[in-house]
């Protein structure tokens, strides 16, 4: 069969037109893979991150969680709750996000602040159910 393709308009609980999306298909498609949330619908790439086995003579321990609205309503971010150690290195300003749009969220860990297993846990508030992320790992003490 011939590839088909497909332009899918997206629009607003006000009727205006939010995004136009062109696809070429070539196998079948089922009404399960168009269904898009009226409601923000907060999405993240990866919600817990396992640092693995660390010397405290390494820097700092950074991780990226990157996000995505993929509801047609906006995703408001609230505010971040981090555990104790646990600091926002970078974050991106912006705190409204529209269809498809996302940015990243950068913690940081001082593993000198740890001794043996951690996990430490980050709460993002918005106008969509609570993300709860985790950053875990050992810190290894040298031995003198």
């Amino acid at each position: 069969a011939a590839p088909l393709t497909v332009t899918v308009r997206l629009y607003n609980k006000e009727k205006e037109e939010i995004a136009v999306v062109d696809s070429t298909l070539t196998d079948s498609i089922t009404a399960d893979s168009i269904i898009i949330s009226q409601d923000p619908v907060f999405a993240l790439d990866i919600e817990s991150y396992h640092f693995g086995v660390i010397d405290t003579l390494r820097q700092d321990l950074e991780y990226d969680f990157n996000f995505c609205n993929e509801g047609l309503d906006t995703l408001k971010i609230h505010r971040i709750i981090t555990a104790p150690g646990v600091t926002i290195l970078e974050r991106e300003l912006i705190d409204q996000y529209g269809f498809d749009e996302g940015g990243t969220i950068r913690f940081v860990i001082d593993p000198k602040e740890i001794k043996g297993k951690f996990k430490k846990s980050i709460f993002i508030y918005s106008n969509t159910p609570t993300k709860r992320l985790t950053l875990s790992g050992t810190v290894l003490r040298p031995r003198y």
